[in-house]
């Protein structure tokens, strides 16, 4: 019995320090890890990052620095932890390895969220789908269409295509092509045209052209070229090209249409 106490007392002595010192490790570390995070997230949100971006990177930081912790508190107990770093740094290759589209898609969303070659709500085209950007994460990127479908792209999809940014400025130039035919009078269909953007209210008014593009096998193709602002982008082609349309049957201007002209020589 007084062995058994003997012994008990030794490993108190010997190990109740470590203990008590690997247990003052693990909660100083804790208490020192949430307010290095805390104040780590004071300085990106005074730099105005991202709060996806924001929250990942504090994640991330608080996640290591709680694995550094409990690394050093196994430290003072007398565990080797060289072959611990060694397992988990081999685990951290097989998971990357295993994740190394999702990674990629991780990569490129960080990327894209302190790039900024779009934001939510501008009206982009990917891969040629055009749509308004519903929400950006650290893994995808969520385009809304047009016609009200959502279009999912991988965001290592995104960096690796090129991105064509419809609200990079505030206003946007179209161009729209109509045609006349050879009888009708051209300087009288110029006017209409002029008309029609001088009364069109989303039209700017300071910087427009119309001219002759190119002589048609079957009519004049006159180019319309202006400039409206980025709301007003999606829908005003058809506006104009109806107006035009109407403008032109009130000035009994024609559009023309194919024809073929046969000939029949008779020996």
């Amino acid at each position: 019995m007084d062995n058994v106490l003997s012994h008990l007392i030794q490993l108190s002595l010997d190990f109740g320090p470590k203990i008590v010192l690997a247990i003052m490790t693990f909660f100083v570390g804790i208490w020192f890890s949430k307010r290095f995070v805390k104040i780590v997230k004071l300085m990106l949100i005074k730099s105005k990052i991202d709060p996806t971006i924001s929250s990942f990177l504090t994640n991330a930081i608080y996640i290591s620095l709680i694995i550094v912790v409990i690394i050093g508190s196994l430290t003072f107990l007398g565990f080797n932890t060289t072959s611990l770093v060694a397992i988990l740094g081999a685990a951290g290759i097989a998971i990357g390895l295993s994740l190394k589209d999702s990674l990629s898609n991780l990569a490129s969303g960080i990327l894209i969220l302190f790039l900024r070659p779009f934001n939510v709500g501008d009206l982009v085209e990917v891969s040629g789908t055009v749509g308004f950007v519903e929400s950006i994460t650290l893994f995808t990127t969520i385009l809304k269409t047009q016609d009200n479908r959502l279009a999912i792209f991988p965001n290592k999809d995104i960096m690796n295509e090129k991105i064509v940014n419809f609200a990079s400025h505030e206003t946007k130039r179209l161009d729209v092509f109509v045609s006349i035919s050879y009888n009708s009078n051209l300087k009288i269909a110029k006017d209409v045209i002029k008309n029609v953007l001088d009364t069109h209210e989303k039209v700017q008014k300071e910087n427009y052209f119309i001219g002759v593009d190119k002589l048609g096998d079957n009519g004049i193709e006159i180019l319309i070229r202006f400039w409206v602002k980025n709301q007003d982008f999606p829908f005003i082609k058809y506006e104009i090209t109806e107006a035009v349309k109407l403008a032109f049957d009130e000035a009994n201007i024609l559009v023309p249409f194919p024809q073929r002209d046969i000939r029949i020589i008779k020996e």
